[in-house]
């Protein structure tokens, strides 16, 4: 988005959307159970609900499948 390419042109790390909601899911899971959350889990969780709303509504796909896809650096802790 435009935001986004704005963002990283002033040195701003940009994550897509997909990055920002399953660690959003992540916080939430480790402030409701106390225990560290599943990210990889999670991460193909979102990809496989993503992929199967792909298959059943053409035209509605996300362009934003999962870390790295916005050329920032990757949110599972490698760079």
């Amino acid at each position: 988005t435009p935001f986004l390419r704005n963002a990283s042109e002033h040195g701003a790390v940009a994550i897509g959307g997909l990055d920002m909601l399953v660690h959003q899911g992540a916080a939430s899971f480790e402030l409701w159970t106390g225990r560290k959350a599943p990210l990889e889990v999670m991460f193909q969780a979102a990809r496989t609900a993503l992929a199967e709303r792909e298959r059943s509504t053409p035209g509605s796909g996300s362009e934003d499948t999962g870390p790295g896809t916005s050329g920032a650096a990757d949110s599972t802790g490698g760079a």
